[in-house]
C-alpha cells in the first residue's frame, strides 16, 4: 500500500478543486481540470490497484502540470544581450575601435559557453567566443551615402562595408578553445563531437599541425516523413526505422528523389559529393510505435580540413585552425569559424549578417542613444522691434532661426525659445550700405515684443575685408553647442553699393576651422532676405562642397548632422539642419543578437508556473465523500476503481459494460469525460482499460493531448485501440 500513498501525495501536489458549468468534451482537455492557471480536480485511484495504475495515473498529472501556468507581460529596458540566453561580459570601454575617429561599440562575448564536452567518457574544458569585426585601414570603413548607385539622390544614410578578405584575425569570427589536452584514437566510430553554431564536427584525428580529418556537416534529428534541406537544392527524408539500428534514407535534389537506401547506424551514402551519414537512431515500440534518426548530410562531410578550408554547408565562411600536435588535441588549440565572403559586405543601419543555422545575428545599429534636434532658418517679413528697455522702435527685416525644443539658441549665458537676425536699413536706402545695422532678436513673450540685443553691429564702409560684420551665438542639443556666425561678405563692387552676401556659418567642429555647413543667404533690392540662387548648387555648403541642389535630406558623415530636403527646401529660402546630441564623437554600435543593446523599451510575455498547495489525490475509498462536489480523474477499470464501478452500473459506461461486465477486449481502452456524473455541473473523467498496460496506453493519449485534438474534438467518448484513437460506434 506504500506505493499507493506515496502517489497520493505527489498527485496532491499538482491538482486542486474546480466546478464546470458547462457540459464539457475530450476536446476540452487538459479543462475543466486546468483553469486559470491552476490544475483543479481530485485523481482518484483504485486502493486495489496495481502500481502500473499509480504509475499511468502521475504520468498525466505531470503532463498537466506542465500546463498550470499564467501568462504575464513585463516591459523593461532592453539593456543588455543575450545569445543562446547567455549575457555578453565584455564592457564598452576596453572593446571600443576607431571608425573615422568615431567610437564603436563592439560586443565580444568572450565566454559565450564557459564549460565541458564528452569524449570517450571523460569531460574536457572548453570556452566559445565570438568577435565582432573590427576598423581600420583595409578593414571595416564607415561612411555616408548620400547618392546611389545609379547617381541619384536618397535620404543620406551610414553605410558600413566589412572588406570580403579580413580574415581570422580582425574579422567576423566564432572561436572553440580547448583547456585540456584530448588524446584521440583516430577511429571513425569514436570522433570527438562538437557542435559549432549548429554545425557538427566530428574531429577523427589532428593529421598534421592546422589539419584535421573529420566529419563537418548539418546534423538533425528527424522523424520518420520528415525533411531537412541543405544547400545547392539538396535535401532528405526519413522514410522508416528499423529495429536493428537502422533507417531508409531518401535523398532530393530540387525535389526529385535522386537515391533511396537502407543505412546502418554509422553507415554513410552519397549523390555527386552530396553525403548522408546516420549517426544515431531512437524506435519506439509502446504504448504507440514511432521513430526518428539523426543524420548528419552535407558536401563532403569527411575530409581534412586546414586553414581556409570551407565549411560544408555555411557559405561564405571558412575554417582558421591552430592544433599544435597531430594526434591529440593540445590545451591552448582552437577552432575558428569566419566570415569572408566572395565580395564586401555592405550594411545600412538595421541591416544584420546571420551567422551559420541563425547562431547569433551581427547588426549594425548605427548611431546610438541619438536626440535629434531640427533647426530651421528661413526670411521673416519685417517686424517692429525694441531695445531691452522696450523703447525705441526699429522696424527690422527678419531672419528666423526657430528649433523642434525650446531653449535651444544661446547668446552669452542666456537661452532662447527662437532668435532672429535682423537688418536695419539706417539710410532707407532700400540696399545694404555703411552704417546700416544688424542685430540679434528674440520676442519676449510677455511683452509681446521682439526686443534687440545690443545696439547693432554695423556695416563697414571698407569692402576690401571680407566678414567685417559678424553676429555670433550658439545652438545647443543637450550638451552639445553647435556655434553659428551670421557673416556679411563683401563682393568688391565699391563702398557705394556692397551688394551684400549673408552667410549663415553653423560650424560643426570647434577644433576644425573648415568643417561648417554655409546657407548662403542675400537681401533683395528691398532689404528683405532671400537664399542667393545665382548658382543653385551653391545655395548650400559642406566644408565647400556645393550640395543646393540635392533633392534629399543630406548627411554628413563624420558628424551625424542632416541638412533636410536641400533642393526644396532651398527653392522656399529656407535651410533646415537636423543636429545630433553627440557631447564628442558620435556612437556606432556593432551587436550580436536580435534585438540588444537598444535603450528602447521591450515588452516581454512569458508564462509563470503556479504552485499547488492542496494536495488532493485520492484512493477511491476517500473519494467517496467528495465525489459530489469535485470533479475527478477516474484511472483504472471497475475491478480495481470503485468509483467506475459505480458509474458502470448507472448506466454511464454503456460502451465498455454490458450486463454487469467489462465488454471491452484485451489491448482495448476507454477514454470518457461523463458530465453530471454525481452531481449536476461535475464531470468524471474516466481512463480504463482491459488491463493495467491498456490503461497506461489511454493514459498515454492524454499526455500527447495535444498530439491527438482531432481524434478527441467534440467528442465525449473514444477508444483506445492498441495505442490507437478510434470512434465508439
Amino acid at each position: 500500500m506504500q506505493i499507493r500513498k506515496l502517489a497520493g501525495a505527489a498527485l496532491g501536489a499538482l491538482f486542486v478543486g474546480s466546478t464546470l458549468a458547462a457540459a464539457a468534451t475530450l476536446g476540452d482537455f487538459p479543462a475543466p481540470f486546468v483553469a486559470n492557471g491552476q490544475i483543479q480536480g481530485v485523481v482518484v485511484v483504485g486502493a486495489n490497484a496495481q502500481p502500473a495504475d499509480v504509475v499511468a495515473a502521475i504520468d498525466l498529472a505531470a503532463r498537466l502540470g506542465s500546463e498550470a501556468t499564467v501568462t504575464k507581460t513585463v516591459t523593461a529596458a532592453a539593456t543588455s544581450t543575450k545569445v543562446d540566453g547567455l549575457d555578453e561580459d565584455g564592457t564598452w570601454a576596453d572593446l571600443s575601435t576607431s571608425f573615422f575617429g568615431k567610437t564603436v561599440k563592439h560586443y565580444k562575448y568572450s565566454k559565450l559557453l564557459k564549460g565541458t564536452i564528452s569524449y570517450d567518457g571523460e569531460d574536457y574544458k572548453v570556452e566559445e567566443t565570438l568577435h565582432v569585426p573590427v576598423a581600420g585601414s583595409g578593414k571595416v570603413q564607415l561612411s555616408a551615402k548620400n547618392k546611389d548607385d545609379n547617381g541619384d539622390d536618397i535620404n543620406g544614410k551610414y553605410e558600413v562595408t566589412i572588406p570580403a578578405s579580413m580574415g581570422a584575425t580582425d574579422g567576423l569570427y566564432y572561436e572553440l578553445n580547448f583547456k585540456e589536452d584530448i588524446a584521440l584514437s583516430g577511429k571513425l566510430d569514436d570522433t570527438l563531437d562538437l557542435n559549432m553554431m549548429g554545425i557538427t564536427v566530428s574531429i577523427i584525428n589532428v593529421t598534421a599541425t592546422d589539419t584535421m580529418q573529420a566529419l563537418v556537416g548539418k546534423s538533425t534529428w528527424l522523424g520518420i516523413g520528415e525533411k531537412s534541406t541543405y544547400d545547392d537544392g539538396y535535401s532528405v527524408e526519413v522514410a522508416s526505422v528499423g529495429e536493428n539500428n537502422n533507417a531508409e534514407i531518401v535523398i532530393y535534389k530540387d525535389g526529385t528523389e535522386v537515391k533511396r537506401v537502407v543505412l546502418n547506424k554509422g553507415d554513410s551514402t552519397s549523390v555527386s559529393g552530396f553525403k548522408v551519414q546516420l549517426l544515431d537512431v531512437y524506435l519506439q515500440k509502446y504504448p504507440t510505435e514511432s521513430g526518428k534518426a539523426k543524420i548528419l548530410a552535407g558536401k563532403e562531410t569527411e575530409k581534412e580540413y586546414t586553414d581556409g578550408s570551407d565549411v560544408p554547408g555555411a557559405k561564405g565562411w571558412k575554417f582558421d585552425l591552430h592544433l599544435q600536435n597531430t594526434g591529440k588535441i593540445t590545451s591552448g588549440d582552437y577552432i575558428k569559424i569566419y566570415y569572408e565572403p566572395d565580395e564586401d559586405t555592405e550594411l545600412y543601419a538595421g541591416d544584420t549578417v546571420s551567422m551559420p543555422n541563425d547562431f547569433a545575428t551581427l547588426k549594425f545599429w548605427g548611431p546610438t542613444e541619438t536626440q535629434y534636434l531640427d533647426v530651421t532658418m528661413k526670411p521673416d517679413g519685417s517686424k517692429t522691434t525694441y531695445d531691452s528697455s522696450y523703447a525705441n522702435p526699429k522696424t527690422l527685416k527678419l531672419l528666423k532661426f526657430e528649433a523642434t525644443e525650446p531653449y535651444s539658441f544661446v547668446v552669452g549665458s542666456d537661452e532662447y525659445d527662437n532668435l532672429w537676425v535682423g537688418y536695419e536699413d539706417v539710410d532707407s536706402s532700400n540696399s545694404v550700405n555703411s552704417g546700416d545695422k544688424y542685430y540679434l532678436v528674440y520676442y519676449d513673450t510677455t511683452e509681446e515684443k521682439y526686443v534687440r540685443l545690443g545696439s547693432g553691429t554695423a556695416v563697414q564702409a571698407d569692402d576690401t575685408t571680407a566678414d567685417d560684420t559678424t553676429l555670433t551665438f550658439q545652438i545647443q542639443n543637450g550638451d552639445r553647442k553647435y556655434d553659428v556666425t551670421f557673416k556679411i561678405a563683401h563682393d568688391g563692387t565699391g563702398t557705394s553699393d556692397l551688394q551684400v552676401l549673408d552667410d549663415v556659418v553653423v560650424d560643426l567642429d570647434s577644433t576644425t576651422a573648415t568643417y561648417d555647413v554655409t546657407a548662403n543667404y542675400k537681401q533683395d533690392s528691398d532689404g528683405y532676405f532671400k537664399i542667393d540662387d545665382a548658382t543653385d548648387a551653391a545655395r548650400v555648403s559642406v566644408n565647400g562642397n556645393n550640395i543646393g541642389t540635392d533633392t534629399k535630406d543630406y548627411l554628413i558623415a563624420d558628424y551625424g548632422v542632416y541638412v533636410k530636403s536641400v533642393d526644396g527646401n532651398a527653392d522656399s529660402d529656407k535651410v533646415v539642419l537636423s543636429l545630433p546630441d553627440w557631447t564628442n564623437k558620435a556612437e556606432f554600435r556593432f551587436t550580436f543578437g536580435s534585438e540588444s543593446g537598444s535603450t528602447s523599451t521591450q515588452t516581454v510575455t512569458y508564462k509563470e508556473a503556479q504552485p499547488v498547495t492542496a494536495p488532493i489525490a485520492m484512493l477511491d475509498t476517500e473519494a467517496e465523500s467528495v465525489k459530489a462536489d469535485k470533479d475527478l480523474i477516474l484511472v483504472g477499470g471497475p475491478a480495481v476503481n470503485s468509483l467506475v464501478r459505480e458509474l458502470a452500473d448507472a448506466g454511464k459506461l454503456s460502451e465498455a459494460w454490458d450486463n454487469g461486465a467489462w465488454s471491452l477486449n484485451s489491448g482495448e481502452a476507454i477514454i470518457k469525460m461523463v458530465n453530471d456524473a454525481w452531481a449536476q455541473g461535475h464531470v468524471a473523467l474516466v481512463v480504463a482499460g482491459t488491463d493495467a498496460a491498456d490503461t497506461a496506453s489511454a493514459v498515454h493519449v492524454l499526455q500527447q493531448y495535444d498530439q491527438h485534438k482531432d481524434d478527441l474534438a467534440n467528442k465525449t467518448v473514444v477508444k483506445v485501440v492498441n495505442g490507437q484513437v478510434t470512434t465508439v460506434a
